[in-house]
């Protein structure tokens, strides 16, 4: 029986060699299969990828997503969008400006009331044109 420098037995069929995983990764075919495999995996999906988000784009013409695609049928809130959807406009918003005067407007005021018209077309799009309304001045009540 052979001992160790510590003077404990050592087991005889034990060999010398170190151990399989204090050896380092395996050197066969199947250590190289094994650290290919990660970057086979990584350029698969970069290559899935590729081919998915060119018609990532195409969904949103095909999706419905509003608060009437979850609501009940019956409901009285999905019965009057649907009547929305039929109706002309809903996508603009009425705008009146008014400047008055007692007396009457000025030549500055209406130079005034033109500058805002301007500066409000200037930030929005407006539909419909501008109209003007007809002055009516009132009259003097008894």
């Amino acid at each position: 029986m052979q001992t160790t420098s510590s003077g404990i037995p050592s087991d005889p069929h034990q060999s010398d060699a170190a151990p399989p995983s204090a050896a380092g990764p395996p050197s066969g075919p199947g250590g190289k299969r094994r650290r290919s495999l990660p970057w086979a995996l990584i350029a698969g999906w970069v290559l899935l990828l590729l081919v998915a988000v060119p018609f990532a784009g195409k969904l949103e013409g095909v999706k419905r997503d509003t608060a009437v695609d979850y609501l009940p049928a019956g409901a009285d809130s999905t019965q009057v969008a649907r009547l929305q959807e039929r109706l002309p406009g809903g996508d603009t918003i009425d705008l009146v400006l008014v400047y008055h005067r007692d007396g009457g407007l000025t030549d500055a005021d209406r130079k005034a009331a033109g500058g805002k018209v301007a500066e409000v077309a200037g930030r929005h799009d407006i539909v419909g044109g501008r109209r003007r309304a007809p002055y009516r001045p009132r009259t003097a009540r008894p």
